[in-house]
């Protein structure tokens, strides 16, 4: 490895908010909002052990950042993709996203967790879709560290393959549960007040209650993203129906590669013969596509790090035109 290749790598704390937040909303190519501080640091103290780094090239400057956190798994003291957010893994600029590089800074991070009695690394990497550069260089790095990878499928509408007049990408069953819905007189609204994004909670909270699951941000914490944390970021949407939501959805943007990312779909489990829920999406395809997104992803289609497919889930989203990705997941066994 050639002499200049030489890295410092550095525990975050709350001094380097400034820094590490510039980093990934600037200098990036592959860092969104999600990594951001503004964003993690809306999870209460004791939620996560954080254990993010810093890593400095040769001249003090910053060439990468790994939101990173703490958890025990099988007994076993693992370094993971920060659990507070979608994905981590490295987020670095375009500097140092090089061959040798990225080896050294993968390198050096392992010798950091060595030194720490960490056991296992776990990486989720951003995926192309949402960064500026594509992930292949780091898909290869991991495979020659000897990084074992799992798969994650997810699925999109990428308007660029996508036919301008809406419906015509939409299955047969698709379209008659889109003018059902349309024919009983739901309307597509954006959901601005606190009462409507109560009401958005309650249906999304009533959908989660049959898997004995809780959202995993509380109602306070999202209207606090709409209201200030998130505001270029996120906004609510509903399909109304005699003045009541009877279906919502919550909006993430990726406004650094001009992507929307749908992040809670709910509806009424007693107007489901009315497809609240298939016109939801429809409208939302053509409200994204209105505001100027390239694409609006749906999210994964798979569990357990991907080795569980749910086959209806993924004919749905399939039904609407989507295409797919990849989400990747890497880890390795330091011990």
């Amino acid at each position: 490895m050639d002499d200049f290749i030489n890295y410092k790598i550095v525990k975050y704390n709350e001094q380097y908010k400034k820094e590490w937040d510039f980093f990934v909303n600037i200098e990036s190519i592959n860092g969104t909002f999600l990594h951001t501080r503004n964003f993690l640091n809306y999870h209460p103290k004791g939620r996560f052990i954080d254990n993010s780094y810093m890593i400095y090239d040769r001249k003090g400057k910053l060439a990468a950042v790994i939101p990173a956190c703490l958890v025990i798994k099988n007994e076993k003291k693992v370094l993971c993709s920060h659990k507070g957010s979608t994905f981590g893994g490295i987020v670095i600029n375009k500097k140092n996203y090089r061959v040798e590089k990225i080896i050294s800074i993968v390198e050096i991070i392992e010798k950091q967790a060595i030194k720490e009695e960490i056991d296992e690394i776990e990486y989720k990497v951003t995926s192309s879709v949402y960064s500026i550069e594509p992930d292949s260089l780091f898909e290869y790095i991991f495979f020659n560290k000897g990084y074992k990878e799992y798969k994650e499928l997810s699925l999109l509408v990428n308007y660029s393959n996508y036919n301008d007049n809406i419906i015509k990408n939409l299955s047969k069953g698709k379209k008659y549960s889109v003018s059902k819905s349309e024919k009983a007189g739901c309307k597509f609204i954006q959901l601005d007040s606190k009462n409507e994004i109560i009401e958005f909670y309650n249906i999304l909270c009533n959908n989660l209650n049959k898997y004995n699951v809780k959202p995993v941000h509380t109602i306070n914490e999202l209207i606090e993203f709409k209201d200030f944390r998130l505001k270029n970021e996120c906004s609510f949407f509903g399909i109304e129906l005699n003045q009541k939501i009877v279906a919502g959805a919550m909006m993430f943007y990726f406004n650094k590669v001009n992507v929307a990312h749908t992040q809670y779909l709910c509806a009424l489990p007693e107007y489901d013969g009315l497809s609240p829920m298939s016109f939801l999406y429809y409208s939302l395809i053509k409200e994204m596509k209105i505001r100027g997104y390239k694409k609006l992803t749906w999210g994964i289609v798979t569990e357990e790090q991907g080795k569980y497919l749910n086959m209806g889930l993924a004919n749905s989203k399939e039904a609407f035109g989507g295409e797919y990705s990849i989400n990747r997941i890497y880890s390795k066994i330091l011990k």
